[in-house]
């Protein structure tokens, strides 16, 4: 499915929480693996202006650091090709050149990192690289409980549409994902409830039952499709409520499910606009998202 995996990692534990998941990745695929850290600019070309000896050591063991770090990292692959990429570059940058560089890459990284002394906060560098990317993002919202270290475990690939062309974008790579993971798919659909009597100070909410059957008729057309692409074990699921908070209600049942979810989807009746409810799943659910660019 892919052939390079690049991971970046600002050298805090929170970044390090994407490794078990890539490590995952890697025992069902063969891959090559590409750890890269983005210094401050300056930091390579030459020591500050003006600083002495003992500040020119400093700088070169400050390197010498990082290349140690990333290397003690790439270890714990052990029969994987790792390279190590460590670079004056704007963070978000690197990562998209690196992403570009070669076909068949995916990028995997966490959410959250801490910024500090030759560190970047990678809360906004990942958003930067999936609102820029033209390859696949695997997200990991990092936790100070979860663990960097073992194997991730997956149990099932959720794919959420809205019902539009643009989210249909993510199809394709949820089928290619349950299929080279040999995991089942869970199709879902949320239907939002409308405003029912808008004159009251509390207007109640219904569902409209024509919406919910168009729903239910589009996720069993969708269901045909991923089977007719070899996805073998597959159904479908029709979530009543808000699409955000329902999606993350339902990873908190399925914790070592893999969203597939387009960047973009449209708005309109019984339509969901699919990028912010992405990044709710992203910032507020605990599971992996795995997230494409819809074009």
């Amino acid at each position: 499915m892919y052939n390079r995996i690049v991971v970046p990692l600002d050298g805090s534990p929170l970044s390090e929480q994407v490794l078990p998941y890539v490590r995952a990745l890697c025992e069902q695929w063969h891959v090559s693996l590409k750890l890269v850290h983005a210094l401050d600019p300056g930091v390579l070309d030459v020591p500050p202006l003006g600083s002495t000896e003992r500040g020119a050591r400093s700088w070169e063991q400050e390197i010498a650091g990082f290349r140690q770090y990333l290397h003690e990292v790439a270890s714990t692959f052990p029969g994987r090709k790792v390279e190590i990429g460590l670079l004056a570059r704007n963070p978000a940058q690197l990562i998209l050149d690196e992403a570009s560089a070669h076909e068949g890459t995916l990028i995997a990284m966490a959410t959250q990192g801490r910024t500090g002394l030759g560190r970047w906060l990678l809360g906004s560098v990942a958003s930067k690289v999936v609102h820029a990317a033209t390859v696949p993002v695997l997200l990991i919202r990092s936790t100070q409980q979860m663990p960097a270290q073992g194997v991730a475990h997956f149990s099932r690939v959720i794919l959420p549409l809205d019902g539009s062309s643009e989210s249909e974008a993510a199809l394709d790579t949820a089928a290619e994902m349950a299929k080279s993971l040999q995991l089942p798919l869970q199709v879902v659909r949320a239907v939002m409830p409308a405003p029912y009597d808008l004159s009251s100070d509390m207007p109640t909410f219904t569902l409209d039952e024509g919406l919910v059957e168009e729903a239910s008729r589009y996720l069993q057309g969708m269901e045909r499709a991923l089977r007719a692409k070899g996805v073998s074990e597959v159904w479908s699921t029709l979530l009543e409520g808000f699409p955000g908070s329902t999606l993350v209600d339902l990873g908190a049942k399925e914790p070592d499910s893999i969203f597939v979810m387009s960047t973009h989807g449209r708005s309109g009746i019984g339509r969901w606009v699919m990028g912010s409810v992405t990044e709710r799943v992203v910032r507020e659910g605990g599971n992996s998202v795995l997230v494409v660019r819809a074009k």
